[in-house]
């Protein structure tokens, strides 16, 4: 006689709003990618929208019940990419079982995307970045936190001089609105160096902006920022690439420079590295500053090499 035991699993529900759907089918496409092999249908899985409340607080994972709560205003306020950080977050709760963690970089990167916050005054996440993005991905899945090959922390800028090629320089300009320099041929197609030093910024009170198409390198309230002006849903929004507070003394005498080299950008203030990143193609050849209201005095330097 035989005794024929079947063990049947319970199938597992999964709710996910349509608008949801791309992005959590990614997080298991790129978990499997990293070795996981998890599959969506592995899991209870339930999405809402609803209102938080908390304008710092985008979603939240009960980890109980694996459901994930989305504050639907902040949602459709985001970009893409902030949307993909934000489930890839959330799923990282509830379906890996990870717990925030707030590990820095000594260069003042977060070393996980499962930091508190996605901007915060302790480190900053950059997930604008491919290259940046391939890190935290891999890091979600595979927690292994080394700071990448190609963040190259010898960079160092180049002294600018006039005999330095295709070189545009203005020596100390004072200004009542803003500084424009349209169509700068420095730029064209070819690794570069910029740089903008304000003179009296401090003494006016002010932030600082070098600006280059619809990015900005932003000197504000002792925290510097990387950003981009982004068309969301007809609304323009700001992607910040990356904030960090200054760990350093600042003179009202400040340079805030850009360096181009092949995809990789390098952005220094005063001769300091403070952070790496790849960038798409730079179209618009416009270099600006933000508007001020009382003279600010500046120097520009830029070229190619």
């Amino acid at each position: 006689m035989f005794c024929l035991l079947c063990a049947c699993n319970k199938e597992k529900t999964q709710v996910i709003p349509e608008e949801l759907e791309d992005y959590v089918h990614a997080f298991f496409r790129d978990a499997r990618k990293h070795g996981n092999n998890i599959h969506i249908e592995d899991f209870d899985l339930i999405f809402d929208f609803v209102q938080l409340n908390n304008d710092s607080v985008s979603g939240r994972c009960n980890a109980s019940n694996n459901r994930i709560e989305i504050d639907a205003a902040l949602w459709e306020r985001k970009s893409d990419d902030v949307k993909t950080w934000l489930i890839y977050h959330e799923l990282g709760h509830c379906i890996l079982g990870r717990e925030h963690y707030n590990g820095v970089f000594y260069n003042g990167e977060c070393q996980s995307m499962m930091c508190s916050d996605f901007i915060s005054d302790n480190c900053s996440t950059n997930f604008f970045s491919d290259a940046w993005k391939a890190y935290y991905v891999q890091e979600l899945f595979c927690e292994e936190r080394i700071l990448p090959d190609w963040y190259d922390t010898d960079a160092t800028l180049e002294i600018i001089t006039p005999l330095s090629y295709n070189t545009v320089i203005l020596d100390t300009v004072i200004f009542d609105d803003r500084l424009r320099i349209d169509s700068i041929s420095v730029l064209d197609d070819a690794d570069f160096q910029i740089c903008m030093t304000f003179h009296n910024w401090q003494d006016l009170g002010t932030c600082i902006h070098l600006n280059w198409d619809s990015k900005s390198l932003v000197l504000c309230d002792n925290k510097f920022t990387i950003r981009e002006k982004v068309l969301v849903e007809n609304t323009y929004l700001f992607n910040n690439y990356f904030q960090s507070k200054i760990g350093m003394e600042l003179d009202d005498e400040t340079t805030l420079c850009i360096l181009k080299e092949e995809e990789w950008y390098y952005f220094f203030v005063d001769m300091n590295l403070i952070h790496v990143m790849d960038f798409e193609t730079w179209v618009d050849k416009r270099v600006y500053t933000n508007s001020f209201d009382e003279n600010m005095e500046l120097s520009f330097k830029a070229f190619n090499f």
